[in-house]
């Protein structure tokens, strides 16, 4: 099993369908491109030699699967010569975000540990609280203006303000840590235009600074972490900050659009209580935070029924698995009330997302706040999203209110 021979090699790179995957965003259009990758078969070569992973049941045991790892430091140290240089995928690969056994787990213990679903349950009220205010000056700014943008008024500083009132981070650098999230995870994307990746550089400096200067200074007032006296290392904050405020943005932002899209009727069903998880669950389905988890096998194993040899490089398709008909009947047809058991929108496995219960609390207390604003509240122009492929949240929605200023909200 150290090669893949002809018996077993995937056809030869599908160009044409690699390219329009590539080229394709928004989640309206992903399932024609993702149903003809699991046509080309288990494994889909692409041009630059790794390969895709399409197929919900081979995805769900490849992100389980042990020989399967990151690709860390030490394999780009070995790879790519002076790809240091690069301070955004630098820290990347020093945060826990990249890491393997044995700092991996070491590393991500007080993570988990801090935010685990009795944790955020204990701390639901502050969040709700949190978010209340944000969509409250939210829906002030649009009364008075006339006229904001969903993502960056709202669904992109406020997973940043929880953060801050979760670790201590100062509440004014809310805005100032959002937008460089959102620059520097452009540095974890598997194609990145040069242009974008010097931003990214620039920003994670930046960051870097801010984390190192707040772990030497950090606030013990009364108004400090709601985590209490839980003490996360540069490298641990840095992927909080990055993995965490991208991957709610992409939630609440789709869930925003989503809502805004409907008819009031179904607005008011899918909002109420009993029917929010659904939704929730639904929209993580129908577009996943991350849509790609790339790998490479540390040793032989077999994915999608062939033998894959040691340093294969594999894209695990999370999002194209949860499109997959041989798991969700009718999968490009948006269903709250579908069965999402057993989904993995944010990973499986030793590299499961931490955060994962606090964006779907955040997500809850979200709709619990936005949906009596709905009303007053219309799209005015097409969403916008990042290129991706592997990230593709929401970076713009024009919305406008939905009645004249003397009608009031």
């Amino acid at each position: 099993m150290s090669t893949l021979t002809e018996e077993t090699m995937p056809p030869a790179p599908a160009r044409e369908l690699v390219r329009s995957w590539l080229r394709t965003p928004d989640p309206e259009d992903l399932g024609a491109v993702y149903a003809e990758l699991r046509a080309a078969g288990p494994l889909v070569r692409a041009p630059w030699g790794a390969f895709l992973v399409p197929g919900y049941q081979d995805v769900r045991r490849a992100l389980v699967d042990p020989a399967l790892v990151m690709l860390d430091a030490a394999w780009r140290d070995e790879r790519t010569p002076g790809w240091r240089a690069s301070p955004a995928t630098s820290a990347l690969c020093d945060s826990l975000l990249m890491q393997n056994p044995p700092e991996h787990p070491v590393n991500r213990r007080p993570v988990v540990a801090a935010l685990t679903l009795r944790s955020v349950t204990a701390l639901d009220g502050m969040i709700r609280a949190q978010v209340r205010v944000a969509v409250e000056q939210f829906v002030l700014t649009l009364r008075q203006d006339r006229a904001a943008d969903l993502i960056d008024d709202l669904c992109k500083p406020l997973p940043a303000a929880v953060l801050c009132r979760l670790v201590g981070f100062p509440g004014r650098d809310a805005g100032l840590l959002a937008g460089l999230a959102s620059v520097i995870s452009t540095g974890g994307e598997i194609r990145r235009p040069l242009d974008e990746l010097l931003a990214a550089d620039q920003v994670a400096g930046q960051l870097l600074c801010y984390l190192e200067q707040f772990t030497h200074q950090r606030d013990r007032s009364a108004n400090g972490p709601a985590l209490g006296d839980v003490t996360f290392s540069v490298d641990q904050l840095f992927a909080l900050v990055v993995a965490g405020l991208i991957t709610t943005t992409h939630l609440l932002g789709n869930l925003g659009d989503r809502l805004l899209r409907m008819p009031p009727e179904q607005q008011r069903s899918v909002t109420a209580p009993e029917h929010r998880a659904g939704l929730i669950e639904e929209t993580l389905r129908w577009d996943p935070p991350v849509k790609l988890a790339t790998r490479r096998a540390d040793r032989p194993t077999v994915v999608g029924g062939r033998p894959v040899p040691a340093g294969t490089v594999l894209h695990l398709m999370i999002g194209a698995a949860h499109r997959d008909p041989a798991r969700y009947p009718d999968p490009d047809h948006f269903d709250p009330g579908r069965d999402h058991r057993p989904g993995f929108p944010f990973g499986q496995g030793g590299h499961f997302c931490p955060g994962a219960a606090l964006a779907r609390a955040q997500a809850a207390a979200f709709l619990e706040s936005f949906a009596p604003h709905l009303p007053a509240v219309r799209r005015s122009g097409r969403l916008v999203r990042r290129a991706g492929p592997s990230f593709t949240e929401p970076v713009g929605l024009p919305v406008s209110a939905a009645r004249p200023a003397t009608h009031g909200f």
